[in-house]
């Protein structure tokens, strides 16, 4: 779908996903301070998923990697282009050669949320390069999910950073970066990752007068800093019958969705159940309440389905541990 409007005077481009926070936050602050041309990219977002799943897990997964949301929110866009009347662009690829033509000329590109390296044709064809969205205090945290790494290692100081990009992920120069105190609240919400999120979008939206006629800019001083990957994070929620409670204790504080045995994916919480001294399964209704360690953990859904179904495999794996 391609909305036709010119954009022959127009000088500023943004990239981003349709159904991304991101978009709906940067978008009209963008507007505010002239016409921009908007380009979606429609990628499949990232998906928890064990290396040998069933046929029909397989099925369900492919469903879920291709967002109904995204549909929604090109017809969204769609509209809202035309009432402001920017053009727009789709593509299933930031590195689609017919991109070029379309930056070639921009002074200014911002992207955000993008779930693909974006490769040497594609930024050379900008003459100011591509300014990109990142969550943490670079050179900190480079790569995926830095806030869940932050998280996870107690990291308190948290912010983000508009860097230029580069044929290495996020090590391009620094045009700006803040660091902002979270509040409480954001940290207590029933999924404080995403919490810490909305926060570090919606501060860093109103940075974007800033962040347009930034005049200096500082180099990343460690290029050699961690770069963390989508395995990483995938085998960080792998989990297995013979770890400790402790383990799975870890595991629970960050999500609620693991991948067991690199079968099954596995909906669980920590439970306050009264304490069995030895390891066990036992049926709650259609759950599945596991000890382990004397930690009680409550798996409500296997493959997403009732853990129920599923009662008879998990008491397989536990026995030959």
């Amino acid at each position: 779908m391609n909305h036709t409007a010119s954009s022959a005077s127009i000088t500023r481009a943004y990239i981003g996903s349709p159904e991304s926070n991101f978009s709906k936050l940067f978008i009209p602050k963008l507007l505010e301070l002239g016409p921009c041309m908007l380009v979606f990219i429609l990628q499949k977002p990232y998906v928890l998923s064990p290396k040998n799943s069933s046929f029909l897990l397989k099925q369900v997964l492919n469903i879920k990697q291709w967002n109904f949301y995204s549909i929604a929110g090109i017809w969204y866009w769609y509209f809202y282009s035309q009432w402001h009347k920017v053009p727009m662009q789709t593509f299933h690829s930031v590195n689609d050669p017919k991109l070029i033509n379309l930056l070639k000329d921009k002074e200014f590109i911002l992207s955000a949320g993008l779930n693909e390296k974006v490769l040497p044709p594609i930024l050379n064809a900008c003459p100011n390069g591509i300014v990109n969205f990142h969550y943490s205090l670079l050179p900190n945290f480079r790569g995926r999910f830095p806030i869940f790494w932050q998280f996870v290692q107690n990291d308190l100081n948290f912010g983000y950073s508009f860097h230029k990009m580069g044929t290495n992920l996020d090590n391009g120069t620094i045009v700006l970066q803040k660091k902002i105190t979270i509040s409480k609240k954001a940290f207590l919400a029933k999924n404080p990752i995403a919490s810490i999120s909305d926060e570090l979008s919606l501060h860093a939206s109103n940075q974007i007068h800033a962040l347009i006629y930034a005049k200096s800019f500082q180099k990343v001083p460690n290029e050699s800093a961690h770069l963390y990957t989508s395995k990483e994070f995938s085998d960080f929620h792998r989990i297995y019958l013979s770890n400790s409670g402790e383990k799975w204790s870890k595991t629970c504080q960050f999500s609620e969705l693991l991948i067991l045995e690199d079968r099954y994916i596995i909906h669980v919480k920590e439970s306050d159940a009264s304490s069995i001294q030895k390891s066990q399964l036992r049926m709650i209704g259609k759950s599945i309440l596991i000890t382990k360690d004397c930690r009680n953990f409550i798996i409500r859904k296997i493959n997403y389905l009732p853990a129920a179904f599923f009662y008879f495999q998990l008491k397989h794996i536990a026995n030959t541990r």
